[in-house]
């Protein structure tokens, strides 16, 4: 299997690189992404449309994320400071 790694052939894919089938799913969403927007530049922002639009951006905003290796969400925590009491 000239794929896998530490084979003598091939080298095998770089860590963090994508295949084809997820760039492909990557351009597909931003495609989506894009026209998405152009619909809700046409809505009115006080219609149930634009609210459906909205949150349908949101979730491929974050399937875009995933796919691209980003986290979806940042969580943070500084300075926490933990007690035990016995």
């Amino acid at each position: 299997m000239t794929f896998q790694k530490g084979h003598k052939l091939s080298p095998g894919r770089t860590e963090g690189s994508k295949n084809k089938k997820t760039l492909a799913r990557l351009g597909r969403f931003e495609e989506e992404l894009d026209e998405i927007m152009k619909a809700m530049a046409l809505k009115d922002k006080d219609t149930e449309d634009y609210r459906t639009l909205v949150d349908a951006a949101d979730k491929i905003n974050k399937q875009i994320q995933l796919l691209s290796g980003e986290p979806t969400e940042r969580n943070d925590i500084m300075g926490v400071e933990i007690s035990v009491r016995k």
